[in-house]
């Protein structure tokens, strides 16, 4: 699976380069602390897993989630589980829709089966 490519949409610098650091151990990792610039990059390159924090500056995750043609392919993570947009963003995603505060583990095994089932 180091061939898959993943975008990490992120504002928040240090936690999108630990997200960086963490997953580029084992994939193709472009990083973006800009929505639209990341928007940019996804209108270019195709990707096999998009991770967007859900508030970003501009821009949610779920615009982000609305661009994107493959919904399958997008998680999305946040800080802010319990406010009214997160809720919207969980009722889309289900399982995909991953707080801040899960264990890292947690959340590299939720990358592993997403792009896991896009073998099948």
């Amino acid at each position: 699976m180091e061939n898959k490519k993943i975008l990490i949409i992120e504002d928040d610098i240090l936690t999108l380069h630990s997200l960086y650091l963490s997953l580029s151990q084992n994939y193709k990792v472009e990083g973006y602390s800009d929505a639209h610039q990341a928007i940019r990059k996804l209108k270019e390159n195709s990707y096999d897993l998009i991770i967007s924090d859900l508030f970003l500056n501009d821009l949610t995750g779920l615009d982000i989630y609305n661009f994107v043609k493959d919904k399958d392919k997008m998680i999305i993570i946040t800080g802010y589980p319990e406010k009214e947009l997160a809720l919207k963003a969980k009722e889309l995603l289900g399982d995909r829709f991953i707080p801040k505060s899960t264990p890292p583990d947690v959340l590299k095994s939720k990358i592993v089966e997403v792009l896991m089932k896009q073998k099948i």
